[in-house]
């Protein structure tokens, strides 16, 4: 599969397999500042979306489409590969091994950055809105998928890296929280989600510029610093 990438930021940041054995995919709107073209919410473009694809298919040459996905066979031109849509910079993306909720950052344009639990056929809103704020256009809500948690620009940073849910087994008090950070502060949160939204937030460490989130077999945590290339797991005080 390839795409034309218009500008040079917004890549979009991860690729994995679902339990569902399908291949997903995160890609940013297209880039430049924005989104001028809107290809978030345009779903005949590849661009701002989740996909979902079958490396296991070759009904689109060297992929197929999950039977399941809400636009397969569709006739109103839509990307059969799209899962959910309306994303800016989905800058990292996770399951939960227990629940197979599928978590992600979401990096945003100039005042809020946003963690969104993505569900199939989903609209998250850019560029119609930023998180939860108006950005362009109608601005009407309705039908738009809001965010689990936001946080404002400023002291906790500018860039979120999206991450992980703790299913490990050093530290009971911290199973199923969510791990999240941000690039700029350096700040890692730990999320309590009530299957709504995050009810609780607490900041428990800054490591510079996190990147990536990841997790070994036992489900014990890692998070990658980007500046000292430095790998760092959770450790009791």
């Amino acid at each position: 599969m390839t795409f034309d990438q218009p500008y040079t930021n917004h890549n979009g940041g991860q690729i994995a397999f679902g339990a569902d054995g399908f291949l997903y995919i995160a890609t940013g709107d297209g880039g430049s500042s924005g989104d001028p073209q809107n290809y978030a919410q345009n779903r005949a473009s590849l661009l701002g979306k989740m996909l979902r694809i079958d490396v296991n298919s070759t009904t689109k040459g060297n992929y197929g489409i999950p039977k399941d996905n809400p636009y397969t066979a569709n006739t109103q031109g839509f990307s059969e590969e799209i899962y959910a849509y309306g994303l800016r910079n989905p800058w990292r993306f996770s399951f939960d091994s227990v629940t197979k909720d599928l978590w992600t950052g979401d990096v945003g344009q100039n005042k809020v950055e946003e963690i969104n639990v993505i569900i199939k056929g989903g609209n998250y809103g850019w560029k119609v809105k930023e998180g939860n704020s108006c950005y362009s256009g109608d601005c009407s809500q309705a039908n738009l998928i809001a965010p689990v948690w936001e946080y404002q620009q400023g002291n906790d940073g500018r860039s979120v890296t999206g991450g992980i849910v703790y299913r490990g087994k050093k530290f009971a008090d911290l199973v199923g929280k969510y791990f999240c950070g941000d690039y700029i502060s350096g700040k890692i949160w730990a999320l309590t989600y009530d299957g709504k939204i995050v009810a609780k937030n607490d900041v428990i460490a800054n490591v510079g510029a996190v990147s990536a989130f990841g997790q070994d077999a036992n489900g014990e945590l890692y998070i990658m610093n980007y500046g000292s290339g430095k790998i760092y797991t959770l450790a009791k005080k």
